[in-house]
C-alpha cells in the first residue's frame, strides 16, 4: 500500500478506485459470459421494426445528444476558454 490515504475512506479495506476497478472488470466479464452463452445472434432488420421502436430509438439518441451538449456547455461555462488549470 502506498502512503497516500486515497480519496475518502475505505469500504472493507479497499479504496474507491479499487472498487471502481473491481466493478469494471466484473462488468466486462459478465458481458463476455453473456455473449459467449448467446446461442446465435441474428441481424436486426430495420424493415421489419415497429414504428414505436424507431421512435424510441430516435428519442434515446436525442436525449443522449442533449446530455452531451449540456455537459459541453456546462464545462465551458465553468472553465471558460482556459483549458488548463492555473499553476500547471
Amino acid at each position: 500500500m502506498p502512503p497516500d490515504p486515497g480519496y475518502a475512506g475505505t469500504l472493507w479495506g479497499l479504496h474507491l478506485y479499487t472498487w471502481a476497478l473491481i466493478a469494471f472488470v466484473s462488468a466486462v466479464l459478465v458481458a463476455g459470459v453473456m455473449l459467449f452463452l448467446t446461442p446465435e445472434l441474428e441481424a436486426f432488420e430495420t424493415t421489419n421494426s415497429a414504428p414505436g421502436l424507431r421512435k424510441a430509438a430516435a428519442c434515446t439518441l436525442g436525449v443522449l445528444a442533449f446530455i452531451a451538449l449540456a455537459n459541453l456547455v456546462a464545462c465551458f461555462v465553468l472553465q471558460g476558454p482556459h483549458w488548463q488549470l492555473p499553476g500547471y
